[in-house]
């Protein structure tokens, strides 16, 4: 991904406006690589090894994904109305394997 592109993405990112990039991707060199694409661009992408650790990541989530709406699925089962309140599934977020910001991603 070309440098000035992630500049789109510096509020998805949490990053204030003044930080540059470059100094951040820089600071964790075994997690970025840059490349000089022509005179005046930049290009990084992912380290073989993070690569590899972000693959094996999406694998282990696909994995439990199945198990998790099994678990779900059986507690709306055992509930009267068949709906449980999302503070009741928050407080159970690490048996069933939500993520910790599983709140956010969720529709409303």
């Amino acid at each position: 991904m070309a440098l000035h592109d992630l500049g789109r993405w510096r509020k998805e990112l949490g990053l204030q406006k003044k930080r540059r990039f470059i100094a951040l991707l820089r600071k964790f060199p075994s997690v970025f690589e840059i490349v000089e694409e022509g005179v005046y661009s930049l290009q990084f992408k992912l380290t073989p090894e993070a690569k590899k650790l972000y693959l094996e990541e999406l694998k282990v989530r696909n994995e439990t994904e199945d198990l998790l709406v099994i678990k779900l699925r059986k507690l709306l089962m055992m509930s009267i109305e068949k709906r449980i309140l999302l503070e009741k599934i928050a407080h159970l977020k690490t048996d069933l394997g939500l993520p910790l910001e599983f709140r956010d991603t969720i529709c409303n």
